[in-house]
């Protein structure tokens, strides 16, 4: 949260000396504006998930100025009669910067980024308030359920290290902030192996059934996630299924 200039209030003192009395005037200064920004990136994630999208390598990120301007008087001042002036790391980006523009898009690159906003009058004679936010670069993740025949995904239980007591089951893997609209969107390239040796692999393969054949025993699952057009975005999980006899 960053603070809006400071209203001033101008306070008359009395002083009683031996010459009488005298004036001084002085000025306390009341901060009551301010501005968040919030964020999210434009990242895959999947149904029932209640966190924010992160970001992964080159995004593109959501923001949001939250922001309450005072002007002298104390009257909120609209925020489309607010210039936006948004910046990347220190510099201006000019083409989403502008009146009304407390909600924008950037484009941030593989390192963490700082963004910040300043917000000007509508003529840019006068600034306002500034605050400021660091979008931190995160690591992509796979987390695996099973793709029940009659209730679809279940949601409510993450497929690690399990024991299995079908003859068949159907898991399904999703992709966390990956920069794709589905799990098993056209550029998402997935791997799937069962004790090391590959069962299955292409694009947009993101499930798997799996038929236990024989008796019961361990098995190592492992799958992983590309994404084919951007090379920062790819991740690995495995997990062990004990097969009950």
């Amino acid at each position: 949260m960053a603070l809006l200039r400071d209203k001033k209030i101008i306070l008359l003192i009395l002083v009683l000396g031996i010459f009488g009395l005298t004036f001084s005037q002085t000025q306390a200064q009341v901060n009551d504006s301010y501005v968040d920004i919030l964020w999210e990136a434009d990242s895959y994630t999947p149904p029932f998930y209640k966190g924010k999208a992160l970001k992964v390598g080159p995004q593109s990120v959501k923001f949001v100025a939250m922001a309450r301007v005072f002007d002298d008087s104390g009257r909120i001042i609209s925020n489309s009669n607010l210039y936006y002036k948004w910046k990347l790391s220190g510099r201006v980006v000019g083409s989403v910067s502008g009146l009304g523009q407390e909600s924008v898009v950037i484009g941030t690159s593989l390192r963490s980024s700082q963004v910040s906003v300043e917000i000007w009058s509508g003529d840019q004679e006068t600034m306002y308030v500034e605050g400021s936010t660091l979008v931190k670069d995160s690591e992509p993740e796979i987390l695996v359920y099973k793709n029940d025949p009659l209730m679809g995904v279940l949601f409510n239980k993450v497929l690690d290290d399990s024991v299995i007591n079908e003859e068949e089951i159907k898991v399904t893997a999703f992709p966390y902030y990956f920069t794709t609209i589905s799990s098993s969107g056209s550029n998402l390239d997935w791997t799937w192996r069962l004790n090391n040796n590959r069962v299955s692999s292409g694009v947009g393969i993101s499930s798997l059934v799996f038929r236990k054949e024989g008796s019961g025993g361990r098995a190592l699952f492992s799958v992983e996630v590309e994404n084919i057009k951007n090379v920062f975005q790819d991740t690995k999980k495995s997990f062990i299924v004990n097969l009950s006899e």
